[in-house]
């Protein structure tokens, strides 16, 4: 800038500057003879003001522009008056500002005291943002369950003959497919003859001979329904979770005597009887409950077994929530861990499940609960070889395939409305005149 002005500074001397001449080359140069300018320092704003303000304009080189048009010195607005006016600007912002946060304050008082506050100072304190609704449902507890989504939930539950852990082969002679409608709060409970042939095979050595995923897909080509997951438990479990949970209540629908009921190590029989009415059985009667097959009053049947079964966990439900629980209140890890110890039952089902489920618990009486026991309208009894293929009692379904049975559970969970032919017809129901029975002399 000073070169653009008529000198620049000597550089040995702050105080002094050179006045300029223009040499052949054009560039503007201090002459050998160049006489000294000295001005005072406290003077050279105004001089460099007198320069800009200068009717002559120096070029780049220091050659005078005279056809150049002029600033008027009026034209300029003077530096201090600038800077006068900008900061009347910020400080009227700034009032404004301060007047607004005032008045806000004074307003938030008002409206504490009003209500009673003792605190005003409570407004600004920050708030926590309250959560979003995807937020909780990703973050609750079973919401990773592989059931969450599903509208209708089956689960298997297995029954295996095993007395002891020791025991390798065994049968899954109870076999319960528990199917909920979460829509319609409709649950029910599946039930088929062990010796129904599928796959091959018995449906209640499927689980030894095959392994459990053969068993699951027999119950889905059976049922229709899609099957995620399985608990399995021998008799000391079940003995074991009946008692923990202080006895099960079971409402015995007709009283029954069972003379060959095997003893513990089966080595001979016992005498057993259950009377009508209200009875809160331990571990031992429970399981004695479920596994009778041979009372007399229309309890000897193995579908009449199945009916008894369908009882005792409609009881255990309730057992859950009894004083003498030892789960009670619940918590679902600890019982979780519980259950699903080495030495206890065995799951395909995760913790998150087990909490999915619980979140039902508290709506268990908004559900109806049907029992459903397949016999004879969807099975028969084809005979032994050379009658039939068949080397062994069993069961097969009528015209060949599950197809009606399909369209029944669907009908009985309301995934399909009823048949035209069936309305006002009760639910099917197990009989006392049904004949469907497992092999003869079996136990």
């Amino acid at each position: 800038m000073a070169m653009l002005r008529e000198g620049f500074r000597d550089p040995h001397d702050k105080h002094r500057l050179f006045s300029t001449e223009t040499g052949h080359s054009g560039v503007s140069k201090p002459p050998d003879s160049a006489k000294p300018l000295y001005f005072p320092t406290k003077r050279l704003p105004d001089i460099l003001n007198f320069m800009d303000n200068s009717e002559k304009v120096y070029s780049l080189h220091g050659a005078p522009q005279d056809n150049l048009p002029q600033k008027s010195p009026t034209e300029e607005t003077p530096p201090k008056k600038v800077v006068v006016d900008w900061l009347k600007k910020i400080i009227s912002v700034l009032l404004m500002l301060l007047g607004i946060l005032g008045l806000t304050g004074i307003a938030c008082i008002i409206i504490y005291v009003a209500k009673g506050s003792s605190d005003p100072t409570e407004f600004f304190k920050p708030v926590k943002e309250p959560k979003s609704v995807f937020e909780n449902l990703v973050n609750r507890k079973g919401s990773n369950s592989i059931f969450a989504k599903d509208e209708v939930i089956n689960v298997l539950l297995l029954g295996i003959d095993r007395r002891n852990k020791s025991q390798t082969g065994f049968n899954t002679d109870i076999m319960i497919l528990a199917s909920i409608n979460t829509t319609t709060n409709k649950v029910l409970l599946t039930s088929v003859p062990r010796d129904l042939w599928i796959n091959g095979n018995k449906i209640n050595a499927l689980y030894t001979v095959f392994g459990p995923d053969t068993l699951v897909n027999a119950f889905e080509q059976i049922t229709g329904q899609e099957v995620k997951g399985y608990i399995r438990c021998d008799f000391e479990d079940f003995r074991w979770i009946v008692d923990s949970f202080g006895g099960v209540p079971v409402n015995v629908e007709r009283t029954f005597t069972d003379h060959t009921f095997p003893n513990s190590s089966d080595t001979g029989v016992l005498t057993v009887t259950f009377t009508q009415g209200y009875e809160k059985m331990d571990g031992n009667r429970a399981l004695t409950f479920a596994r009778s097959r041979k009372g007399n009053n229309g309890e000897g049947s193995d579908l009449m077994r199945a009916k008894r079964q369908h009882l005792l966990l409609q009881g255990l439900v309730e057992a859950v929530s009894q004083p003498e629980s030892i789960f009670w209140p619940m918590d679902v890890d600890k019982f979780f861990s519980a259950v699903t110890a080495a030495n206890k039952m065995y799951t395909t089902l995760t913790v998150d499940d087990a909490y999915y489920f619980w979140d039902f618990y508290k709506d268990r009486d908004d559900y109806s609960v049907e029992s459903f026991v397949i016999g004879d309208e969807y099975v028969y009894h084809p005979g032994m070889y050379p009658t039939s293929q068949y080397h062994a009692w069993v069961f097969v379904p009528r015209g060949g395939d599950w197809s009606d049975l399909h369209e029944d559970i669907e009908i009985k969970l309301a995934l399909a409305p009823p048949r035209p032919e069936d309305m006002g017809d009760e639910p099917h129901k197990v009989t006392t005149d049904n004949k469907t029975e497992s092999a003869p002399g079996e136990l």
